[in-house]
């Protein structure tokens, strides 16, 4: 038998608790702990469900949190060059999903001379050849993280890295994904897309979004209803070449 899910009500309460939780740990200057209470809220929400698709209240934790990491004294250069795209994501897979859509975004910048370079934030699986090649193949880097060090560590390591070298973030990052806000929730981070790739659930990172690009029209409607984010667009999906039709005598 499979585990039963937990009632909606469980999920809800669990969720504020831990809401409560973060809180305490800041107030007594525990940030690190505060943090893991964040994760657990928001993986809580996005893997079970609960009332809300956002939280206001994790999104402002984050931003007070943020102001306190470090922050590069450093300028992106060279101001007519080709834009450099910076697509970041937890992990990637072999096939589907927001793993093919960011390698067929990548694809058809070819020949723009844009750069796209790429941060796995949580990687633990092999990267399919066919994205780094993808990533490569305009003059981008491609970037595995390690996941050893603290949550801030590795929250001001990819925030230095982005203020340097990013002219666009572009976030891919999985529902209950807290590291990204935590780079990016600062002044001197350049714009930021958020892909809503996961509309229907509840995630992180409306706060630190200039722009977020949903893939169908009722995405966009639930995020400015229920999540109060008015900084919306519709993203194209990309498709990349079609094959050709199968007819009856290939079937012969």
């Amino acid at each position: 038998m499979s585990n039963p899910q937990p009632e909606r009500h469980e999920q809800q309460a669990l969720f504020e608790w831990c809401i409560r939780e973060s809180h305490r740990a800041e107030q007594i200057g525990q940030i690190g702990v505060a943090l893991r209470w964040c994760e657990v809220a928001t993986t809580t929400a996005a893997t079970f469900g609960c009332d809300y698709l956002a939280s206001p209240e994790i999104e402002a934790l984050l931003i007070r949190v943020a102001g306190s990491l470090d922050t590069p004294n450093t300028q992106r250069s060279s101001p007519g060059r080709p834009k450099h795209w910076w697509h970041i994501l937890n992990s990637v897979y072999s096939i589907g999903g927001h793993t093919a859509l960011v390698r067929r975004w990548i694809e058809s910048a070819a020949g723009s001379g844009e750069r796209h370079s790429m941060v796995l934030l949580s990687q633990t699986d092999a990267v399919p050849d066919h994205l780094i090649q993808a990533v490569e193949s305009t003059g981008g880097q491609f970037i595995v993280a390690e996941s050893t060090t603290s949550i801030e560590d590795r929250a001001t390591d990819l925030r230095a890295r982005l203020i340097a070298e990013a002219d666009v973030v572009v976030l891919h990052t999985h529902m209950w994904d807290i590291m990204a806000p935590l780079a990016l929730s600062v002044p001197e981070a350049p714009p930021v897309l958020y892909v809503n790739h996961a509309d229907h659930l509840f995630w992180v990172g409306a706060s630190v979004s200039d722009l977020v690009l949903s893939i169908r029209q009722s995405g966009l409607d639930v995020t400015v209803r229920h999540r109060g984010v008015d900084r919306n667009t519709i993203l194209p999906v990309p498709l990349g070449s079609l094959p050709r039709s199968v007819t009856l005598d290939d079937a012969s």
